[in-house]
């Protein structure tokens, strides 16, 4: 991952006890296949019904935010390493505590570079990451479906979505913390993006933002445009409908950069605007096939880095699968 900075490698001890017991002298040193993270969201936002609000996201997967986990023995990696993957090790234990297994001597080492408390999903690919690390090491003949729907499970009592074990965008229901429907696009999008600064912990800024009901039917039509949109590998209806969730957006937590991105859309002709909705990044979508794109790239950073307090993003790619 070239040009990309290595966030952290967290390495967390679980000691419990279990019916199920391993020789850790013998035990591997086990990579599992990365989680994504995410360049905020494509679309945000909910609908009301007469009994509840359904909050709902499309998520932005980027290729080269990515979360590793590994288990091994204590002391197989020789690191000083922090202690601030708690919510990972919930998942950890939850999953052994399932599955009646021993984690006495094992460590969670997590190798993440996904910006943290800059909406990226940073946390949930962390747990993710985690749980298929579990999988890998003690169940590899377990098919990943069947995996999965257990991992899902764990999930959602950790508060946390599956969304982002799929390669590519995904329509969520945040609440449910589950997919509604997994995308398989070929659309080629870049995002040229900027950090704006500071940290936003999205649990306290969602229960401090109640949603609005006079918003309910806007968003209930870009949902419907969206989706229709991905069907048909639509690029330009995306970036129109992700430009709509950054500007509704900007009512709740706005983005300072943002009126000046938007004229910069205009001027590259590019697709759209997409923001990390709980968090505090802003870029443009283009097309990664734009033979003119390299210009474009060096001439949007460089246009918004004039701002103050903005930090330029490595160029980024949209996983689609």
């Amino acid at each position: 991952m070239k040009n990309m900075r290595t966030k952290h490698l967290a390495s967390i001890t679980g000691a419990r006890r279990h019916r199920c017991r391993f020789d850790t002298r013998s035990f591997p040193i086990t990579s599992i296949d990365h989680v994504h993270g995410t360049f905020g969201e494509l679309l945000q936002g909910y609908t009301f019904d007469s009994e509840k609000v359904h909050h709902f996201l499309f998520t932005s997967p980027i290729v080269e935010y990515q979360a590793k986990a590994y288990l091994t023995p204590r002391g197989n990696l020789n690191q000083n390493l922090t202690q601030d993957k708690t919510k990972a090790l919930s998942m950890l234990h939850a999953l052994a505590d399932e599955m009646n297994i021993e984690l006495d001597d094992l460590v969670l080492h997590i190798k993440s570079n996904i910006p943290t408390g800059k909406g990226c999903s940073s946390s949930t690919a962390d747990i993710m990451a985690t749980a298929l690390a579990f999988y890998d090491s003690f169940f590899p003949q377990v098919p990943l479906p069947v995996a999965s729907a257990l991992i899902s499970h764990i999930a959602m009592t950790l508060e946390r979505g599956e969304y982002l074990l799929h390669p590519g965008i995904t329509a969520c229901a945040q609440e449910e913390y589950k997919a509604i429907k997994k995308y398989h696009t070929d659309m080629g999008l870049t995002v040229v993006g900027v950090d704006e600064g500071g940290k936003v912990d999205t649990v306290k800024f969602h229960a401090t933002h109640p949603p609005r009901k006079e918003y309910s039917e806007t968003y209930q039509k870009l949902f419907d445009q969206m989706d229709a949109a991905l069907v048909k590998n639509d690029c330009w209806e995306v970036g129109r409908i992700a430009t709509a969730s950054s500007e509704l957006h900007q009512k709740v937590l706005p983005k300072r950069s943002y009126d000046y991105t938007l004229r910069l859309m205009d001027e590259v002709h590019a697709y759209g605007v997409c923001v990390a909705h709980s968090g505090t990044m802003i870029g443009i979508l283009i097309s990664s096939d734009d033979s003119t794109l390299e210009t474009k790239v060096n001439y949007i950073r460089k246009k918004l880095c004039t701002l103050p307090g903005i930090t330029p993003l490595p160029t980024l790619t949209i996983l689609e699968s």
